[in-house]
């Protein structure tokens, strides 16, 4: 009952069922998609519309910087939480906090965290990713717990620069 419960309010907030990829939504029509303004905005945009790019969507997401979005300012503060329906509550992540401020305002407060810390802190609650903006990722607390479960990974080094031909790899 609580996942038909959260898939109905998630769908009057314009997000989709756990783990969906929302597009679009019969109440009214999704803002047109974000324009990527770094890898994981980028990722997030390739995984939205293609499912084997999930996975790495979700890797990226643990180790990259996201916003928070916080109850107050005051320091330690808890995760800003939004209900959707009665009994059904969700935090905020945004891709950056450029979308953050966005959606919220300049003078919402937000914390800079990666991924996987920012979902440590919202443990055993609802998040959605990106609200009101096109991707956006609607995580139950059973999701979150998933995401969590993924291993700590590093991402991988960029490959290195190609030699210009004739280069001994010596600076010049």
């Amino acid at each position: 009952m609580r996942r038909r419960t959260f898939v109905t309010a998630s769908l009057g907030a314009l997000a989709l069922p756990a783990v969906a990829w929302a597009q679009a939504s019969s109440v009214r029509t999704p803002p047109a998609p974000i324009t990527a303004q770094n890898a994981l905005e980028t990722a997030f945009l390739a995984a939205s519309s293609n499912e084997q790019l999930r996975q790495g969507f979700r890797r990226l997401f643990l180790v990259s910087r996201v916003a928070m979005a916080l109850s107050s300012r005051d320091p330690g503060t808890p995760p800003r939480q939004i209900e959707l329906a009665p009994n059904v509550r969700a935090c905020l992540i945004f891709t950056s906090a450029a979308r953050a401020v966005s959606v919220m305002g300049d003078s919402a407060p937000i914390v800079m965290l990666t991924g996987r810390e920012a979902l440590e802190r919202m443990r055993g609650t609802n998040v959605i990713i990106n609200m009101n903006l096109t991707p956006r990722l609607t995580l139950e607390a059973e999701d979150v717990d998933a995401y969590l479960a993924m291993p700590n990974e590093t991402p991988a080094p960029p490959p290195p620069a190609p030699r210009r031909s004739g280069s001994t790899g010596a600076p010049e």
